[in-house]
């Protein structure tokens, strides 16, 4: 015996596969990391063979497995079904290796490129998926993607770990037209509206359906079912509410709760059966709280909080911490992955309300963030976030719309001039502006407010948002608790049909000042009080001069918290200019004051009135007094009372300003004998498209409220009005009258403008009514 070789188990069985053919199969128990049992050699001859065996079989290694095993290693299997454009597919990847986390791109990150019929390429995101409690499957990886053009396409896998980077082969995809009109995006050709891919308008008409209490997705079937066969198509959902947080403690940090992420992917299956856009929030402002007016907050069980494992010892770690930024993107991603491919995510928003978290959120956070969803998002949908912004964060080139959250507090009757000064606020911006959330009261639903269930504040949102310049209706808030139970669904119907109308992404609607409407031949000319009521939010106020037009319309909200000098940041001065018909008085609802305060009142720059307010028990005027432990031991009070200042006959200028303590507020400010009888209680909301003339306007009376509803105040007929809009010259144009509350076109006619003008003649109508004036 010339001696013993000792050779490696993938040489063996590869020389003995050359013998055998020349080709390569999977190998047996020995797997080429460890030595196999020796193989003794017995006689020259042998010896000689097998050499000349195994030379041949290191050639074919070196040249061929490489390639082999990285064919194996990623494998791609296509749906069984056949592809629509526009649809969600799946594409379960098979890897030949396990791993301790599958949800961490940094230690395995699947990625397919989708090679479209005109060679464009689209870069997705692949996911683990695992089967949601007691329902069947196998976990593993996958793709999902939705193909946006019909043909042929070509997709490849990547597998990316520390070991290396393997690739599939290429798999050839057939796609099918589909029905589908595409993702929701910016119009190209507006600067305030969306559009889908095929071009057709996005006006996004519906309200919140934040979350179901007990996470029972099969809730939406109802809802969306409810809100499409009104005319609906957007719904705002959370998926940061307590039972569907996808990323939780029990999940682990950094690890995804399977039915938590089947739940969110079962809403969006609803929503788009019934095409239906979602917003998608994935922060909510409580994570960050240990307890609020609601009760116990979600800091303490936080996953990211340093006190369950994670890597924030305090809520600004979240947005500053570089381990907490590389966490946060590691869920967009997932979030992306599993759920880019519908149509019915309309919109990814960041944080719900990020002014009530105790730190403030970094402009450089939220652009950060939402760049990184434009990165890996392959359909690059639009980007918000909410409410009470900084500029910078809107001005954010990632940033794609902006917001408005819109409360009463269960007294304020005027719910059409917040969404109006919400929108010119946010016009600066140059983006689409959604007042995304809206409700009679922060503190409640609207079914005590609205007991004959009328919903007047519902419908007057709705035409107010949609004709006063906004990207859609207001989305009401309170869903489950009276949209729903008081079957106010149909009150998108009416708006829906006029919306339906009008060319939105070839359109820019600017709001435009009118004549305030009136009646024509009035023969005796009345004065009475002239009440506004103050519905600026607890924010610092615009500063501007609120002007107050002679049917009480006014071109700015007027203020309702005056913060004095505890608030430096928030301090302003409200300014007021009138013109008073006859000697009168001004009269100052006062509300309720925190500590303590004192209003200064100047009339023509002369100081007028001093109104001082305690919140401690036993002070003058106080209804009820309430210690607030959490807020740094201070009392506030229950005032509900009015202050008087005088006013002669003519322009008036005022200003109003709280020098000392915390904060008061007037809830209402009435002007006596300053409302004329010739403009008959109406108002015009007008926009104005300024290259096609087109132009919409809603007339309403401003006693149609829910206070005047809940009063059981009958609503008046109103006739031979005189409203007044800009028009052209040199063409005819058409006007089309729409009752609002039954949604149907009642007259329609040609008109002609006279002095750059046009005078037209509602029908007799109650309550409101809308006209589009087209070319």
């Amino acid at each position: 015996m010339v001696g013993q070789t000792f050779l490696s188990a993938a040489a063996i069985h590869a020389a003995h596969r050359v013998e055998r053919g020349g080709r390569l199969k999977d190998l047996p128990q020995c797997d080429g990391r460890r030595l196999c049992s020796p193989q003794p050699l017995a006689t020259l001859s042998e010896h000689l063979r097998m050499t000349a065996a195994i030379f041949q079989a290191i050639v074919i290694l070196v040249i061929l497995v490489p390639a082999t095993l990285t064919r194996a290693a990623v494998v791609v299997t296509p749906p069984a079904d056949a592809i629509e454009q526009f649809a969600p597919a799946d594409f379960p990847v098979r890897v030949d290796r396990a791993y301790d986390n599958p949800f961490d791109p940094d230690e395995i990150a699947i990625d397919a490129e989708f090679v479209s019929p005109d060679n464009r390429r689209m870069s997705v995101p692949g996911f683990w998926w695992a089967p949601p409690t007691g329902q069947p499957g196998e976990p593993g990886f996958r793709v999902r993607f939705a193909p946006p053009a019909a043909g042929k396409w070509t997709m490849t896998v990547t597998a990316r770990d520390r070991g290396g980077e393997r690739r599939s082969e290429p798999v050839s995809l057939e796609v099918k037209p589909g029905a589908s009109r595409g993702f929701v995006r910016r119009s190209p050709d507006s600067r305030q509206y969306f559009q889908r891919d095929d071009g057709s308008a996005y006006f996004p008409i519906g309200l919140n359906i934040a979350w179901v209490e007990g996470s029972a997705a099969d809730a939406y079937a109802g809802w969306f079912e409810k809100l499409s066969r009104a005319g609906g198509n957007f719904a705002r959902v959370w998926m940061c509410h307590g039972g569907v947080y996808i990323e939780h403690g029990k999940s682990g940090l950094g690890r995804i709760d399977p039915d938590h992420a089947a739940y969110v992917e079962r809403v969006l299956e609803l929503a788009r059966k019934h095409d239906i856009g979602v917003m998608l929030c994935f922060i909510n402002h409580r994570e960050f709280l240990d307890r609020d007016m609601w009760g116990e907050a979600d800091w303490p069980r936080h996953v990211y909080n340093a006190a369950n494992g994670g890597p924030a010892t305090r809520p600004v770690d979240f947005f500053t911490g570089d381990a907490s930024r590389k966490l946060f993107k590691r869920r967009l991603r997932y979030i992306v992955a599993r759920y880019s491919a519908y149509t019915s995510a309309a919109f990814w928003e960041l944080i719900n309300e990020q002014e009530h978290i105790p730190v403030a959120v970094p402009d450089e956070w939220n652009c950060e963030m939402a760049g990184y969803l434009k990165q890996v998002d392959p359909m690059r949908r639009p980007v918000t976030t909410s409410a009470s912004c900084p500029p910078g964060t809107w001005r954010c080139d990632h940033i794609d719309l902006t917001q408005s959250h819109l409360y009463g507090d269960g007294e304020v009757a005027d719910g059409v001039t917040p969404i109006l000064n919400a929108i010119a606020a946010h016009r600066v911006f140059g983006k689409p502006h959604l007042i995304a959330e809206y409700g009679i009261s922060f503190k409640g639903p609207d079914a005590p407010f609205d007991p004959r269930k009328i919903g007047t504040a519902l419908h007057n949102s709705l035409w107010a948002a949609a004709c006063g310049g906004a990207a859609g209706t207001a989305a009401h808030w309170w869903w489950d608790n009276y949209i729903d139970p008081q079957n106010q669904w149909h009150h998108y119907i009416p708006i829906s049909k006029f919306a339906a109308a009008i060319d939105w992404p070839r359109r820019n609607f600017q709001p435009i000042s009118i004549p305030p409407p009136q009646i024509r031949d009035l023969r005796h000319e009345t004065f009475t009080d002239l009440s506004i009521d103050c519905t600026g939010g607890f924010a610092r106020s615009h500063g501007e001069l609120v002007t107050v037009a002679p049917n009480g319309a006014v071109n700015r909200s007027i203020p309702r918290f005056h913060f004095g000098p505890t608030k430096p940041d928030m301090q302003t001065r409200a300014r007021i200019a009138i013109d008073m018909p006859a000697d009168g008085e001004m009269v100052l609802r006062i509300g309720d004051v925190s500590d303590y305060s004192l209003l200064r009142v100047w009339v023509d720059d002369k100081p007028t009135a001093d109104f001082l307010a305690s919140a401690l028990p036993g002070s003058a005027d106080v209804e009820k007094t309430q210690f607030m432990e959490h807020l740094n031991r201070i009392y506030q009070a229950r005032i509900n009372k009015d202050r008087r200042v005088p006013l002669s006959k003519g322009r008036r200028t005022i200003e109003i300003a709280n020098l000392a303590g915390d904060w008061v507020t007037i809830e209402s400010i009435t002007f006596t004998n300053a409302r004329s009888s010739r403009y008959d209680n109406l108002a015009a909301v007008a926009t104005r498209d300024e290259p096609t003339g087109e132009t919409l306007a809603w007339l309403y009376d401003v006693t149609s409220n829910w206070k005047s509803d809940r009063d059981g105040e009958q609503p008046r007929e109103h006739r031979d009005i005189s409203l007044k809009l800009p028009a052209r010259a040199d063409s005819p144009m058409v006007a089309e009258w729409w009752d609002t509350w039954r949604g149907v076109l009642i007259h329609t006619e040609t008109v002609h403008a006279r002095g750059g003008m046009v005078d037209l003649s509602p029908p007799p109508f109650t309550r409101d009514i809308a006209v589009r004036l087209r070319p």
